[in-house]
């Protein structure tokens, strides 16, 4: 079943869009715009996807837990075979209860094809020098050894409440990266896998109390996570909004809002 989903997704994907779709206009802006002209999206190891949708359910569970959109994030690696993948905690096709591993062409094609989640955005953060031999490899190791461990569900729900890991004080202890933890949520997932590559310090990074949000802006009210995320705008550009066609901007423009 599966793969004929695929197929048609395949299929109905049409032949004048690049392979990876594409990216406009980088820039710390979480709005509905399309930012300059459309330029296919060269995927690399290590860039990170950030989405969001309007669904009220995900809007009201994250401005409990203090943050807000994007809701979701995933990371890019390549596989041993030299295909790239991208491998995320939860809302996976296959296994959302677990980290689960999808190409990225399809995964992408598969966000594209979604319907029912109303207006629905989707970002790239691209590394803006890759990765070396040795961190692509080890990131690919660290995605491997953890594919199959579960999704964070329970400390989902507790980081809606005052026992999360994001308190100013809390996060110096309970936020630190555990490569061996047996559950993940979304963004925890992706800075332990920064943190276990070395493009994150691994002493200084914060998974547990890291959100979506915070890998967008690559910062944070939280000063522990802001100093972990250093990297974040040093090494990766900006979020660039990715659509699977072309899909220029209006000629006159969007202003971006102030980075918050």
């Amino acid at each position: 079943m599966n793969g004929v989903l695929v197929l048609v997704m395949m299929l109905s994907f049409r032949s004048d869009c690049s392979e990876y779709g594409y990216v406009h206009d980088p820039v710390f802006a979480i709005d509905k715009a399309i930012r300059g002209p459309s330029r296919p999206y060269g995927p690399q190891p290590g860039d990170l996807l950030l989405f969001s949708d309007d669904r009220l359910g995900w809007t009201l569970a994250h401005n409990l837990a203090k943050t807000g959109k994007p809701h979701h994030s995933a990371i890019v690696f390549r596989m041993p075979d030299g295909t790239l993948a991208t491998a995320q905690a939860g809302s996976h096709r296959d296994t959302p209860s677990k980290i689960g591993i999808m190409r990225l062409d399809e995964h992408l094609r598969y966000e594209a094809s979604r319907t029912g989640r109303r207006t629905r955005e989707i970002w790239v953060r691209q590394r803006k020098t890759p990765l070396t031999p040795e961190q692509s490899e080890a990131l690919t190791q660290f995605v491997y050894e953890a594919e199959g461990r579960r999704f964070a569900r329970v400390r989902m729900f507790f980081l809606m409440t005052p026992w999360r890991a994001k308190g100013p004080l809390r996060t110096a202890v309970v936020g630190k990266t555990d490569l061996d933890q047996k559950s993940y949520f979304c963004s925890e997932f992706v800075v332990t896998a920064l943190a276990a590559c070395g493009a994150m310090d691994l002493e200084l990074a914060r998974p547990a109390a890291t959100f979506p949000r915070d890998l967008f802006f690559g910062t944070s009210a939280n000063r522990w996570v802001a100093r972990s995320l250093c990297p974040l705008n040093r090494d990766w550009e900006p979020p660039a909004r990715w659509t699977a066609c072309p899909k220029d901007a209006p000629s006159s423009g969007t202003p971006a809002p102030a980075i918050e």
